[in-house]
């Protein structure tokens, strides 16, 4: 029998979705997520609203590109999560970073970890970058050498 919750559906956040996340992760990274970020990505795919305060270098950015990793696969492969309700085809992340570094690192991560694997990756760097555009126009967002990503 599956984990529940009182509605009678699936919960990521109960100890069958704490076995389905890991694998899905280590099967596209070199490394596991942490029991902190894996309480904070399973609550947010059930649907929570996830707030994470962490020393620096803890791991807080990993929460992003581990949950849109985790989404993008369960869209393109339902199979892997008994869950009933299905994940979009074109998951959105939205990220609003407070400095232009934490930015730059975060662009620079996602090329690593997230773009190699899915070439539907939308992604905004800077100001200069209609957002609305992008996400209506199907632009994509490429590393430029420098560590920051510049739409095309």
């Amino acid at each position: 029998m599956l984990p529940t919750d009182s509605n009678g559906s699936f919960r990521f956040s109960s100890p069958r979705g704490w076995q389905i996340c890991p694998k899905i992760l280590t099967d596209r990274l070199l490394f596991g997520p942490h029991d902190y970020q894996l309480e904070g990505i399973t609550q947010a795919l059930d649907g929570q609203d996830v707030v994470a305060v962490s020393a620096t270098g803890s791991g807080k950015s990993a929460y992003i590109y581990m949950l849109a990793i985790l989404l993008l696969e369960l869209a393109k492969d339902p199979s892997l999560s008994p869950m009933k309700k299905k994940i979009p085809a074109d998951p959105a992340v939205v990220v609003v970073c407070p400095t232009t570094a934490l930015e730059d690192d975060l662009v620079r991560i996602v090329f690593i970890y997230v773009e190699s694997s899915f070439s539907n990756l939308n992604c905004t760097g800077r100001e200069d970058a209609g957002l609305w555009i992008i996400s209506q126009g199907n632009q994509h967002c490429h590393e430029d050498g420098n560590g920051t990503g510049r739409q095309s």
